[in-house]
């Protein structure tokens, strides 16, 4: 597959035989390239929409169907497409959310997303909001803290499968079991973070931690930027952004794995000062991104 143009975001089937791209507005730039493309990776791509997603692409885990979120003024538009279809058409439903994260289980569509007028600044840098002295709980949830929906992929149907008092930041879906799992802030423990893992219906994972979630002390630096990654085995992989570079590793029941970095779960970098991304290779292998700090930079 080519293109001659710089695709924003890239989204491969199940299969690993075909792709979409969007292309966003480049100033100068052709305007007929910008919007969304699909086509086989041994063909050429065509174009089947003018929409720029302002998420990633997901693919569904069965056949080339995707999905994507656009923004605009007073929420998202979920559009769930499939053009290899033998009628190729879109279904658009209506969210009243800002959409910035969307996967797939079996049981429908999981997107993170805020409330509209969320203050996104402090949603992902964890600083206090203005006013949060007087009732933090009240104040993040009226600024509209990011939380997880279900989404029914059909009529567009959300239900929201996080609990109010964690502030997800980030999520990650479980390989081959259609789960995924989320971290963020919790908002009644000071200085603490949660991790949640769902069942592909958005019901807790009762397996894990304490009904579905673990509560991770401040004092082990899991910051949002870092990221969270979830390995072939089930083991969930959690970047700290906070000076260091640390790597948490918890078990599929929630608990920090004995076998990893020094003996309690956590491997630490000494030369790399935060870590930014975080993947997972197929065979348990993976990478992290993220920067160093000198006297002349960060790298």
């Amino acid at each position: 597959m080519q293109h001659a143009d710089h695709p924003d975001r890239i989204a491969v089937s199940a299969g690993g035989d075909a792709a979409a791209f969007a292309v966003g507005p480049t100033p100068g730039g052709p305007t007929e390239a910008t919007g969304l493309w699909y086509g086989p990776l041994s063909g050429q791509p065509a174009k089947i929409s003018d929409l720029v997603p302002d998420t990633n692409l997901a693919f569904a885990p069965q056949g080339s169907a995707f999905a994507l979120a656009v923004h605009d003024g007073e929420g998202s538009r979920l559009i769930v497409a499939d053009p290899a279809a033998s009628q190729p058409g879109w279904a658009e439903h209506r969210l009243p959310v800002f959409a910035e994260q969307v996967t797939w289980t079996a049981d429908g569509l999981v997107v993170l997303a805020a409330d509209p007028g969320a203050d996104t600044a402090s949603l992902t840098s964890g600083k206090p909001l203005a006013g949060e002295a007087e009732d933090p709980v009240v104040a993040r949830a009226a600024a509209g803290w990011r939380r997880l929906w279900l989404v029914d992929a059909a009529t567009g149907a959300a239900t929201p499968v996080s609990p109010d008092d964690l502030a997800v930041w980030e999520f990650a879906p479980v390989p081959g079991g259609g789960a995924v799992v989320g971290v963020g802030l919790t908002l009644t423990i000071p200085n603490a973070y949660g991790v949640l893992k769902l069942l592909p219906d958005g019901r807790p994972d009762p397996s894990f931690g304490d009904d579905g979630r673990v509560e991770i002390p401040s004092d082990l630096s899991v910051g949002p930027a870092g990221g969270i990654a979830v390995m072939p085995d089930g083991d969930i992989l959690l970047a700290s952004s906070d000076n260091q570079a640390e790597i948490l590793r918890l078990d599929g029941t929630g608990k920090l794995d004995p076998t990893w970095g020094g003996g309690d779960g956590i491997l630490t970098s000494d030369s790399m000062f935060s870590v930014d991304a975080l993947a997972v290779r197929a065979d348990g292998g993976f990478f992290i991104a993220g920067s160093y700090f000198s006297v002349f930079a960060n790298r």
